[in-house]
């Protein structure tokens, strides 16, 4: 495996200092205990259930009233038909759900994010009239349809991150861009949507809380640390990596042995495990004001939480400097599909190009791979998520600044090929 030299991982440090920070104290001196926080959830979410049996009863649902309880919608039914519109009973919750015809809207810049096995979450971005979206939908991998919840809107945001602790079955998202006393600002907010009942609800957050930031991108590692690395605010870009430990919901500094990334955004970041209980995130792409990229950057974080930035020496057939794309680790663990994408900074002054071609990065050897297939169209601003042996595409930028809601399926064969596969 060709990486280059380390320096022994010792002689030069990458830290979070180096930003505006907002220190929060701990008043309980940080010391939550797992079992301590377990309960804590127990404890929230059976007076939650006991608001929702108080405030909602049958045929006493107001979508007008701003209430943030309420109950679920969802189509986790392999008997439901898409188009179909009927009432479902969740045994576990006993909550009314309904199945609907219509999904999103077009959009980028959106989240989908697995919160179990057959269902994933797609939440905000940015729609095709350059309104920010608030809307929570859920899509079944199964049945293949959509469902809503009611009244359970988060805050209006676009080029957020989101992470599932899957454990507790939250939603954990950070940062974005949303419109502030009338105009689009970089935030750093944190807020959890609890997937069993959803409520979206904010934690109380300690320690080191970083700058507000768009184009980021955030990994859960060991189910509990929420690593967040790069971003943009106005035009000041980052490269520095923080770190959420949700358990106690306290931000940290994070020290970091090795030569950093150069500051970027809208770059993708894949996580990997490697042996010895060491983990990976994997760095692709990305730009800043004036250049896109193609590097391929490692954070390697230890057993005992020490990290350090490798720079593999990659080989093979590499994809042209691009922003904006999907990164999905396929099947065996170790190979990163990347797919679209632009270069918003290329020499090109009539039109952006958007790609519509994907790259296979082997984690073994460092080498590149180009596909066979390619899509119809290229885009950008959109989200991958791995599904069985395929990868699956949604939303996006397609050229001519229009926007969809359709899914693009991506079969890990030999030849990479693609075919639309739903829209609404």
């Amino acid at each position: 495996m060709l990486l280059e030299e380390r320096n022994s991982c010792g002689d030069e440090e990458s830290m979070l200092g180096e930003l505006p920070f907002q220190d929060v104290e701990d008043d309980d001196d940080h010391e939550f205990e797992d079992e301590q926080q377990k309960t804590g959830d127990k404890m929230k979410k059976q007076i939650i259930k006991g608001k929702l049996q108080e405030e909602n009863q049958p045929n006493d649902i107001n979508s007008e009233s701003g209430d943030k309880v309420t109950s679920m919608q969802d189509c986790f039914s392999q008997g439901a038909t898409q188009g179909d519109e009927m009432a479902l009973m969740n045994p576990s919750q006993g909550d009314m759900l309904s199945q609907y015809e219509h999904g999103p809207s077009p959009r980028w810049g959106h989240t989908v994010t697995h919160i179990d096995k057959n269902r994933v979450v797609v939440y905000g971005g940015q729609s095709d009239d350059g309104s920010t979206l608030a809307d929570i939908y859920i899509w079944s991998l199964l049945s293949k349809c959509w469902s809503k919840p009611v009244n359970v809107e988060g805050m209006k945001r676009q080029w957020h991150s989101t992470v599932f602790l899957n454990q507790r079955q939250l939603v954990v998202c950070f940062g974005g861009e949303a419109k502030q006393k009338g105009r689009m600002t970089a935030i750093n907010d944190v807020m959890v949507l609890d997937t069993e009942i959803m409520l979206w609800y904010p934690p109380s957050v300690t320690g080191l809380i970083p700058s507000g930031r768009s184009g980021h991108s955030a990994n859960i590692i060991d189910g509990i640390n929420m690593y967040v690395f790069g971003g943009v605010r106005g035009q000041k870009w980052q490269n520095s990596v923080a770190m959420l430990d949700t358990a106690r919901w306290k931000w940290s500094a994070i020290k970091i042995i090795g030569h950093a990334p150069p500051p970027r955004s809208y770059h993708s970041a894949t996580s990997l495990q490697k042996e010895n209980s060491t983990k990976w995130i994997v760095v692709f792409g990305g730009n800043d004001a004036k250049t896109c990229f193609n590097t391929v950057h490692v954070l390697e974080i230890g057993p005992e939480k020490q990290c350090c930035w490798i720079n593999p020496l990659v080989s093979g057939d590499l994809p042209a400097p691009r922003t904006g794309h999907a990164a999905t680790l396929l099947t065996d663990g170790s190979t990163i599909l990347i797919h679209g994408g632009w270069d918003p900074n290329s020499d090109n002054e009539d039109e952006t190009v958007l790609f519509r071609d994907s790259y296979l990065l082997n984690t073994k050897t460092w080498s590149w791979r180009r596909t066979l297939g390619q899509t119809t169209q290229g885009r950008v601003g959109h989200t991958a998520l791995l599904n069985g042996n395929h990868v699956q595409v949604f939303g996006g930028r397609l050229p001519g600044d229009n926007m969809t809601n359709d899914w693009l399926t991506i079969h890990q064969d030999s030849s990479v090929s693609m075919k639309n596969e739903c829209k609404d």
